[in-house]
């Protein structure tokens, strides 16, 4: 796999069940998620990716890494995660800073459609191991690794259900502009920099054609 030319060496990203690219009838969930096979790239980096009852130190573990480090692939699934009202950041009711102000509290859980979700790729992405001539192939399941952050700002035109117009313009601050990944009302199974961009782009046009409002 070359695994020592770097992380993300020899990178491919399958498209085929992220979103509506795909046929949904009698899977039980709705949108999808993007498939992404690269090697391991350093030991470090890879020093989780063992399999089922291998022990995390001690001889077995290192003679394990010496001969499988150039020889693992390692499929990684960026689900769709959906709005859920019980996904949401509010205040703290009781902790409270240095200041003596509350501070952010977030609440996330996976629901049944992201299960569902996990499920299906899981297969799929075993199935790709097993025709590549795998000879061990395991899942490990829904984790809450934390790379693409987004939400908490929610974008809409509803005060009481959103913080930010179309604009990303508050709605109770006029002067107040939020662009980045926090006004996202969902997050999808791509990157948000280009989607951030356009924002940043279209927020700052408004913003210019409205100089005289804030002189």
């Amino acid at each position: 796999m070359n695994s020592f030319i770097g992380p993300g060496s020899g990178g491919l990203k399958l498209d085929d069940f992220n979103g509506n690219n795909f046929d949904h009838a009698e899977l039980g969930f709705i949108r999808g998620g993007t498939m992404s096979a690269n090697s391991l790239g350093t030991p470090v980096e890879a020093m989780d990716v063992v399999p089922p009852g291998m022990p995390n130190w001690g001889k077995e573990y290192k003679e394990y890494f010496a001969r499988y480090f150039t020889r693992t692939l390692r499929i990684g699934i960026t689900l769709e995660t959906l709005p859920h009202e019980e996904n949401l950041m509010e205040l703290d009711p009781t902790k409270r800073d240095a200041a003596g102000l509350p501070v952010p509290r977030m609440s996330f859980t996976f629901h049944q459609n992201e299960h569902r979700m996990a499920l299906f790729l899981a297969e799929v992405g075993e199935r790709i191991m097993r025709e590549t001539g795998a000879n061990t192939v395991w899942s490990r399941g829904l984790g809450r690794t934390g790379t693409r952050a987004s939400g908490g700002i929610r974008m809409g035109s509803d005060p009481r259900t959103s913080v930010v117009d179309d604009r990303c313009r508050a709605h109770d601050v006029p002067n107040l502009f939020v662009v980045g990944s926090a006004v996202f009302p969902t997050v999808t199974a791509y990157p948000g920099t280009a989607t951030i961009s356009a924002l940043a782009y279209r927020t700052a046009e408004h913003i210019i054609g409205q100089r005289d409002w804030f002189r």
